[in-house]
């Protein structure tokens, strides 16, 4: 692998930051200073910054909540993030660890002090980039990795071969597919206590589904921590790579691409699974063109303790233009009907080619959807007809009382209107 090269991004608005940029500029790494939240993600590069250090008082947010406005932003969502605060209180450290920080370093800091701490970071990260999969390596003594398919909020997935040794599942399944997609999940998302007990318990329950249009678990297992799962490999593209492609889907094909996620959905709702993170580029397609639900990497085990959710935090978790206004507003209390929301969503989207509230920032979007009824579909693309504007609205309401109650329940909407709108053939 190529020397690690690194980027550091310094947001602050103190008197002390010119100063403090200067320090670290005797890093090997490139440092670029913002001094607010507002103005680092206004000239944003493409490429992640191997770190972020951020103070807690900045000019138009708070340090937490710049954090979170981080956290649903790329290329920012995964980089460690280091807390410059001066006599930060209990209640603050508490609600930053819990979002995930790196460090808390206490201000003023000396900047020779500070240029030393973050020297020490970057060598940390350099180590443990060399335990990333890559190309070749022998992954767990059992997968030749391939390459990487892609990388999400909560972990990368590769394209891998099985070898001799993973013939045998340890999940019991039949043997895996010449090619496999595993899914890694991120360091970040290993290091709390029982994660990985309930993480391996909710993989071995979905191994033991079998839907044409859920994917296939295979495989699962533990690596420095971190847990992986393995998947058929579906290289039919995703419904995001169909939407970018057709603008929008007609009802027809709409409806039956709901109905089809709908049952999916409705099979893992009956064995206790919630999936959370619901949106487009989680349906993928095989390759006789059938949608099939995936990236099950925000799933909780609904029976365990019921809302005990695999952050086990507060930390709001999903995709913000999709997420259901109680995966907003109380996170730790939501039930199937989250998802039956979140593909609501996904149906308004391929009758109208856009989210609701498309054009705002996923944080404003967040605020409508918990505070604000959705204009009905048919108001945005009239062609669309009254039965599918029925449809997508039964699952959009904004209390969970008033939507379908179950998934099951609008895949059998989404097939009558589907039936109305196709002729029988002996008609």
């Amino acid at each position: 692998m190529s020397p690690l090269d690194p980027s550091l991004l310094l947001i602050d608005g103190d008197a002390d930051a010119p100063e403090l940029a200067k320090s670290l500029a005797a890093l090997p790494a490139r440092v670029r200073h913002a001094p607010s939240i507002d103005a680092a993600l206004a000239d944003a590069p493409a490429e992640a910054p191997a770190l972020v250090l951020l103070n807690l008082a900045l000019p138009d947010a708070t340090g937490l909540d710049a954090l979170r406005t981080l956290r649903y932003i790329e290329p920012y969502a995964r980089v460690p993030v280091v807390l410059l605060a001066t006599a930060p209180t209990e209640e603050v450290q508490i609600a930053a660890y819990e979002l995930g920080i790196e460090e808390i370093l206490a201000k003023p800091i000396a900047g020779a002090v500070l240029a030393a701490r973050i020297r020490t970071m970057l060598a940390r990260l350099e180590r443990t980039r060399d335990l990333e999969p890559h190309p070749g390596m022998l992954f767990d003594g059992r997968y030749r990795v391939v390459r990487p398919l892609g990388r999400g909020g909560m972990g990368s997935v590769y394209l891998v071969e099985p070898t001799r040794g993973a013939t045998g599942s340890r999940t019991g399944s039949p043997a895996p597919h010449p090619m496999l997609a595993l899914k890694l999940f991120h360091r970040e998302n290993a290091d709390r206590a029982g994660q990985i007990d309930r993480f391996l318990r909710e993989v071995q329950v979905l191994a033991c589904l079998e839907h044409p249009h859920l994917i296939k678990v295979h495989d699962s297992g533990v690596v420095d921590g971190r847990g992986y799962y393995c998947m058929d490999y579906l290289d039919g593209g995703s419904l995001h790579d169909l939407l970018a492609r057709e603008g929008r889907l007609s009802p027809v094909h709409a409806l039956e691409i709901t109905e089809k996620v709908a049952r999916a959905l409705a099979l893992a709702h009956d064995h206790e699974l919630l999936h959370r993170d619901l949106k487009p580029d989680n349906i993928l397609f095989d390759r006789a063109g059938e949608p099939v639900v995936t990236d099950f990497g925000l799933v909780f085990d609904a029976s365990a303790a019921r809302q005990r959710r695999i952050t086990d935090s507060g930390i709001i978790v999903g995709t913000p233009h999709y997420m259901s206004p109680e995966q907003i507003l109380s996170p730790t209390e939501i039930d199937s009907r989250s998802d039956v929301f979140s593909l609501g969503i996904i149906l308004y989207e391929l009758l109208t080619g856009d989210v609701p509230f498309g054009h705002l920032s996923g944080i404003d979007a967040m605020l409508k959807l918990a505070r604000e009824d959705i204009t009905p579909p048919i108001y945005v693309a009239p062609d669309i007809g009254s039965g599918p504007n029925m449809v997508c609205m039964g699952a959009l309401r904004r209390s969970r009382t008033d939507r379908y109650p179950s998934a099951e329940a609008l895949a059998d909407a989404a097939a009558r209107v589907h039936a109305q709108l196709v002729p029988h053939p002996d008609a």
